[in-house]
């Protein structure tokens, strides 16, 4: 412990004594040079920091109405709906949820699904097989409406506001 202390003092105290010797040019640009690798650490850890902490912000909710005889086909085509965005650039998650007062709620259904951008949604939504899922959700008679959320608190892993 000792011993590296006196190695650090060693190189800061041959650091500062170089750094007196040099012109007054080279000095600026020493100090220069040093100020900007030490701003270029910074902000990679902060940009490290940030990817590791990221947080999406483009949830849609989807919310479907259909009658309760169709509920097992609504289930097929939207699983296999499902699997389709799990293949999308830009996906994180869905979380479904199925109602358990049929007929006395405002829908049956209430999906809510995470993407990474806006642009990764709407490209998905393009995609043809992602448009004859959902041609065949709409044959069984379910109605729908996607709606986008933005996170206003998150008490998830720690308590956040926005």
């Amino acid at each position: 412990s000792s011993l590296r202390y006196c190695r650090l003092r060693f190189a800061v105290m041959s650091t500062f004594q170089w750094y007196k010797n040099l012109p007054v040019g080279q000095q600026v640009g020493a100090f220069f040079a040093t100020g900007n690798a030490m701003g270029a650490i910074y902000g990679t850890k902060l940009r490290l920091n940030d990817e590791k902490n990221k947080r999406s912000d483009c949830q849609m909710l989807t919310m479907y109405h259909m009658p309760q005889k169709v509920d097992k086909q609504f289930q097929e085509h939207w699983n296999n709906s499902a699997s389709l965005a799990q293949r999308q650039p830009g996906y994180e998650y869905t979380k479904m949820y199925k109602t358990l007062d049929w007929g006395e709620t405002p829908f049956d259904y209430l999906c809510l699904r995470m993407w990474s951008k806006m642009e990764d949604y709407r490209r998905a939504q393009q995609h043809p097989t992602h448009k004859e899922l959902e041609k065949r959700i709409k044959d069984t008679g379910a109605t729908w409406e996607d709606v986008e959320y933005k996170t206003v608190i998150d008490d998830s892993v720690l308590r956040t506001i926005y």
